[in-house]
Formats: structure tokens, C-alpha cells, sequence
């Protein structure tokens, strides 16, 4: 799904950097200025919902698309959601679906 994802919006002109863990997630998300993360919660080693915490911590505005494949969002994510960050069930992202920041 990232390879996919990361593909669509390299041709639609982004710069896209990937990680396969949680722990190089964090790590990355915190040393690098991004526009927008888009965060899968079911990673390896660090979930997603403690990448989050982390960027949250760090006091980080930037906004973070959360993509889960998850029929439900787990309530342990709702301490870590504030006014800048998405949820959207992995099979309903497309083009049309994207924040229009995420597109621009």
C-alpha cells in the first residue's frame, strides 16, 4: 500500500520519503520538516499510535493522515488525535479523497 501511495503522489509531483518501521518513523517525522504524514497504524516494531505520541510530544503541528486497514479506529488513538490529523480506512484513499493540502 505505501509503495503504491507513494507512487500516486510522486507523479502528481511530491516528494515522498518511506519507512517500514515504526521506530525509523518516529525517528524520521522528527528530524525532517514535512508538510504531511501520511502514518500506516499497524507498523512494525513502534506502532503508529506511538509514532504519533512522539510527534505529538515533540509538540509537532504537522498534519498526519492516519491510513489503517482497520474497519474501526482503536480508542487508544483518541489522546493523540488534535485538529491536525486525518483517519481514513486505507481502501477508501484515492485521489479525490485526499485533503486538498495533500494534493496542492
Amino acid at each position: 500500500m505505501a509503495r503504491g501511495l507513494a507512487e500516486r503522489l510522486k507523479l502528481s509531483g511530491f516528494a515522498v520519503d518511506i519507512e517500514s518501521d515504526g521506530a525509523s518513523a518516529a525517528q524520521t517525522a522528527l528530524l525532517e520538516p514535512y508538510s504531511l504524514i501520511v502514518l500506516d497504524i499497524n507498523l512494525p516494531n513502534v506502532s503508529g499510535f506511538e509514532v504519533l505520541h512522539k510527534i505529538r510530544q515533540e509538540r509537532s503541528t504537522v498534519p498526519v493522515m492516519i491510513l489503517t486497514a482497520r474497519y474501526t479506529v482503536d480508542t487508544r488513538l483518541a489522546g493523540s488525535i488534535s485538529e491536525r490529523t486525518i483517519i481514513s480506512p486505507s481502501h477508501l484513499i484515492s485521489q479525490n479523497s485526499m485533503p486538498a493540502s495533500a494534493r496542492s
